[in-house]
Formats: C-alpha cells, sequence, structure tokens
C-alpha cells in the first residue's frame, strides 16, 4: 500500500485503498484490493463518491430524489387527467340528447292526455253528458297540474258531437308544427261506440 493513503475497512467484506484528503483520486489500476473478486465497479462508484466531496454527493443525491419526486407527480398528474377525462365522459354519456328530451316530452303529453280521458268519462258517467268548454276551463282553473301541458298551458278540450278531442298545442302554442311545436291530441270515442 502506498503512504499516504488509508484503507477503508468497514462491515463490508470489501476494503479499498482511498485516498486522504489532499491527494488527488487514484486512477482505478493504483487501488489495491485486499478482497478477491470484489466489484471494481463498486470501487470506482465510491471512489467517485469520496472524490466528489460531501457537496457534490449531496446534490447527487438531492438530485435522484427530486427525480423520484419528478416521477410521482407526473404519475399524479396522469392520474387526474384520466380521471377528470372519465368525468367528463361519464357526464357527456349521461346526460340525455335533444332526441330523449323529446320522446319524454311526448310520453309526458300522451301519459296526461290518458288520465284526462278518464276524468272525461268519469264526467259523463256522473253526469250524463260530456263536459263543455266552459266546464272544462272551470275545472282546469282549480289548479290541478293534470289539466295542464309541459308549457303550462291548459290542455284543450273540443267537443264534435258526442265525441271529444283532448289536444295541446305544443311548446308554440299554434296549430301545426313539429318537434316540440307539434300539436299531440287524443280523440276520445262517443259514450255508444265505447261499449
Amino acid at each position: 500500500m502506498r503512504a499516504g493513503t488509508r484503507v477503508c475497512a468497514c462491515d463490508n467484506p470489501l476494503a479499498f485503498a482511498l485516498p486522504t484528503a489532499g491527494e488527488a483520486a487514484l486512477p482505478d489500476s493504483s487501488l489495491e484490493r485486499s478482497t478477491v473478486g470484489s466489484s471494481s465497479q463498486t470501487q470506482t462508484a465510491l471512489r467517485d463518491l469520496v472524490a466528489a466531496g460531501p457537496i457534490d454527493s449531496s446534490r447527487k443525491i438531492v438530485g435522484e430524489v427530486l427525480a423520484v419526486e419528478r416521477n410521482a407527480l407526473r404519475g399524479l398528474v396522469t392520474i387526474t387527467v384520466v380521471l377528470g377525462a372519465l368525468v367528463v365522459f361519464g357526464t357527456w354519456w349521461a346526460l340525455p340528447s335533444p332526441a330523449d328530451e323529446l320522446n319524454a316530452e311526448r310520453r309526458r303529453i300522451d301519459a296526461d292526455l290518458t288520465r284526462l280521458e278518464e276524468v272525461v268519462k268519469g264526467f259523463r258517467a256522473d253526469h250524463g253528458v260530456l263536459p263543455n268548454r266552459d266546464t272544462w276551463i272551470k275545472m282546469a282553473s282549480r289548479g290541478d297540474p293534470q289539466f295542464f301541458d309541459p308549457w303550462a298551458r291548459p290542455y284543450l278540450l273540443e267537443t264534435e258531437g258526442d265525441r271529444v278531442v283532448l289536444r295541446t298545442l305544443g311548446r308554440d302554442g299554434v296549430t301545426g308544427g313539429s318537434d316540440d311545436d307539434e300539436d299531440r291530441e287524443l280523440v276520445i270515442p262517443p259514450a255508444h261506440a265505447a261499449r
């Protein structure tokens, strides 16, 4: 062993020569190995850490820790973006389309007209006559929601001889139209035809 070098003897079975503080790092060939079969890569890495000094070694360790934290942060950002995309897609998928809303509106109108048909038949059974327009308006003026279409206008009742037509004029309140503006009606047959 050369003068001015000290041997690092730790719990590790590898022992190698370390340069003293004032001595420059020695090339790999000048290191003395006290254990046969020790790894020259390990010795080189340790020699480089010692030669770099405590400040550079700390910087290297801090740099590695920061790299690990950056990778963890990237993973967190990726998970957040994926979850956000799933929420947006799920919300978009769950919202009803305009066609769904129109179909739901039509089903509600058809159900309302069917219930009102029972009201008209009940009136005819109780009074022996069909309700006229004035009677219908009085019934609707009580505020019972079944008498009002989705646009808060009373369903219309029209009598044509001994048959009754219940109708809504749609969103626009004008005869004719399509989609939301479409007129919907239900014809109640005469009493003798219902038997």
